[in-house]
């Protein structure tokens, strides 16, 4: 009499492949997300360069940068007046193949009053300061393409009123200064322009800095620097607008979000990343900068001409 073969598993072998299988997954998730986050990281970084390249192209044509960011009434202290308020990545965008985006962008209108209707009063952030511009995204940033609500206003076509539609974010800041600068400086344009005291950075308001300027080094000195989106509302950095930030809080400090001044935002530099963010310098080159760097090393960095340099960073 011949004994039939078993087939099939067990209980006990099938939850001893269950948990073997429970092990290998517990092993291989946490190499998935770091692959997945060493590849954000990559494409970040590279966001970086290519803005730092257009920032540079920008320099060839006009023989300065950009302006950090700017005002309708120059000569007012403190930005009083009209604002209009266009930051440097605004001005980059026909280096970035984003001609048509930087076409439909009206210089002469408040940032967050541009329209493509015929009626003046309704405003339309579609076509222009609303548009996602994939450069100045980190994809780790999990606000990075949330249009969010900076200006409070609320006449939208498209809206009832209520609904908030407005400017489109930013993971990357021009760098301004070393130190807040409020508006109780009562400073003026030509005073940013002039006073090394009040703007040590390439990209502060109203800048106008050629390399010339940039005494201690294009190498030693920092451009711009990567941002961390706190919220969906008012903390968070639209490139149309006052993407500018100095380093007084240092690298992924207390993120409070954009302040409420003109000439400088609150907020410290930071990102999803972990130990750091990215920095570009005036040289173009692409840096991944420690938290742990120290703040007055951070300083000299930001200032484009104090004299102090720093060796290895």
């Amino acid at each position: 009499m011949t004994s039939k073969s078993r087939v099939g598993f067990t209980l006990i072998e099938l939850l001893v492949v269950i948990a073997i299988i429970a092990i290998l997954v517990a092993l291989l998730l946490p190499a998935v997300q770091q692959a997945r986050e060493a590849a954000r990281r990559s494409q970040c970084k590279n966001n970086f360069k290519q803005a730092a390249i257009a920032l540079h192209n920008y320099h060839e044509v006009h023989q300065v940068f950009p302006p950090g960011t700017i005002w309708s009434s120059p000569t007012s202290a403190c930005g009083n007046g009209t604002r209009l308020g266009f930051s440097w990545s605004a001005f980059i965008l026909p280096m970035m193949d984003q001609a048509t985006l930087y076409a439909n962008l009206d210089f002469n209108r408040d940032v967050h009053k541009q329209k493509t209707s015929s009626n003046p009063a309704i405003f339309n952030s579609q076509g222009n300061v609303g548009e996602s511009v994939s450069t100045f995204i980190c994809p780790s940033d999990p606000y990075g393409r949330t249009r969010f609500s900076f200006s409070n206003d609320t006449a939208y076509t498209g809206t009832d009123g209520t609904t908030k539609d407005d400017l489109a974010p930013t993971n990357l800041s021009g760098i301004a200064d070393s130190a807040q600068r409020l508006c109780s400086t009562a400073a003026n344009a030509t005073e940013f322009q002039t006073n090394a005291s009040l703007a040590g950075g390439i990209l502060h308001a109203y800048s106008k800095t050629s390399f010339a300027k940039i005494t201690d080094g294009s190498s030693c000195t920092l451009l711009i620097g990567e941002n961390v989106n706190v919220n969906q509302d008012l903390q968070a950095i639209a490139w149309a607008a006052l993407n500018i930030a100095d380093v007084r809080s240092g690298i992924n400090g207390v993120a409070t979000g954009p302040g409420s001044t003109y000439y400088s935002r609150s907020y410290p530099f930071a990102s999803k990343h972990a130990g750091g963010c990215h920095f570009a310098l005036a040289d173009g080159s692409v840096r991944f900068l420690s938290q742990n760097l120290s703040q007055t090393a951070l300083n000299w960095l930001a200032d484009k001409a104090d004299g102090n340099v720093v060796g290895e960073f």
